[in-house]
């Protein structure tokens, strides 16, 4: 079985010039190509918001061994900024959301749902973008810390709106 990063470095020989071609396509396939690129794009999207945040927690103060002290790095965001040339503000936005969309592990070893799971699995399903992911995540969180709001309306209201923002996006 090929590794995380076999499968994605298998994937890169397929994607390579392509754009090249996208001129020659008929209308039809013009369209239906966009659709799937975006497609694409989600899955990948997410891919980066999950590895920045992996790199993220591995990097952490209070780990004995801090992946980004071991690269010569001051912090998660510098280390993947070095490596992927990405900008440093788009590296600390996918660390951000990926924080807000992590489970976690209790005291007692428990796995914890995310902050926001609705919004974790249609990110990580490629049902829904990394900007509305932000967008939502950012503002319930906003919500919950500016007024009083019931805790399970804050759940319903995530549910919903991946829910009808997923629905737009499928159909």
């Amino acid at each position: 079985t090929l590794s995380v990063r076999e499968r994605v470095a298998a994937a890169l020989p397929l994607l390579e010039r392509l754009s090249s071609e996208v001129a020659h396509l008929s209308d039809a396939e013009l369209v239906a190509l966009s659709r799937l690129s975006e497609e694409v794009g989600r899955h990948v999207d997410a891919l980066r918001v999950r590895t920045a945040g992996e790199v993220d927690a591995r990097s952490g103060a209070e780990r004995e061994s801090s992946l980004a002290r071991r690269y010569d790095s001051t912090s998660a965001a510098n280390l993947l900024a070095y490596t992927t040339h990405a900008a440093p503000a788009e590296i600390r936005s996918r660390i951000a959301l990926d924080r807000r969309t992590r489970g976690s592990v209790s005291l007692a070893g428990e796995p914890l749902p995310s902050a926001f799971p609705a919004v974790a699995a249609a990110l990580h399903a490629g049902a829904i973008g990394v900007d509305v992911a932000a967008d939502l995540t950012r503002t319930l969180e906003k919500a919950a810390q500016d007024a009083v709001i019931d805790p399970l309306e804050v759940e319903t209201a995530e549910r919903e709106i991946v829910n009808a923002t997923a629905a737009g996006f499928a159909g």
